[in-house]
């Protein structure tokens, strides 16, 4: 992932680019708080499928104090639906 980089403060609306080698070009994204609650979801796309391509997504996210919180990227398993490729990217979210 290019950004954001660990421990960034970040505000919303948050955008995340990168490199994915999404399988069929779909990967999900969530911002989570750090108690794990989810705060921000959305389904992604890649400029290609299977092999490594930029994506770019964006989070809106409301929180009212500096809260330490969690970007994951991943994807879903096509043979058994669960969490692969999971990257995880600590942050501050600001208000």
């Amino acid at each position: 992932m290019s950004q954001p980089l660990a421990n960034a403060s970040v505000t919303s609306p948050l955008t995340v680019t990168g490199m994915v080698a999404a399988f069929e070009a779909q990967f999900e994204a969530e911002l989570l708080d750090g108690a794990q609650n989810q705060l921000a979801s959305v389904h992604g796309m890649s400029q290609q499928g299977q092999q490594l391509s930029p994506f770019t997504v964006t989070l809106n996210f409301s929180v009212t104090a500096p809260t330490p919180g969690c970007l994951r990227i991943y994807q879903y398993s096509p043979a058994d639906g669960s969490m692969t490729k999971v990257v995880q990217v600590p942050l501050v979210l600001m208000p």
